[in-house]
């Protein structure tokens, strides 16, 4: 099975683990799962998207090395989730 295939098939399971996850960085505050998962399927949805999308190698390069905004689809779901965070008053170490 292809790592995008795994992810898209368990979505929700990562999503969980996600939520946890997140749950140990933040333990000073109570957010509910919603909140904890916000932004993680988009996310997810946009990399396996990504994985399955056909490069170059030097797009493959570039994307290993973290060439800046060349692959937008991807930085837009992070940065959406990152603002909310900003939004919700969470400190750049809770949003990191």
């Amino acid at each position: 099975m292809r790592l995008a295939s795994f992810i898209r098939s368990n979505i929700e399971r990562i999503s969980a683990e996600w939520e946890v996850f997140a749950a140990t960085l933040l333990p000073e505050e109570e957010f509910s799962a919603s909140v904890l998962r916000d932004g993680i399927v988009d996310m997810l949805i946009e990399i396996a998207a990504d994985m399955d999308r056909a490069q170059t190698a030097d797009q493959q390069q570039g994307k290993s090395e973290g060439t800046p905004r060349r692959y937008q689809h991807i930085e837009d779901a992070a940065e959406r989730q990152a603002v909310a965070r900003v939004k919700m008053g969470l400190s750049g170490r809770q949003v990191m």
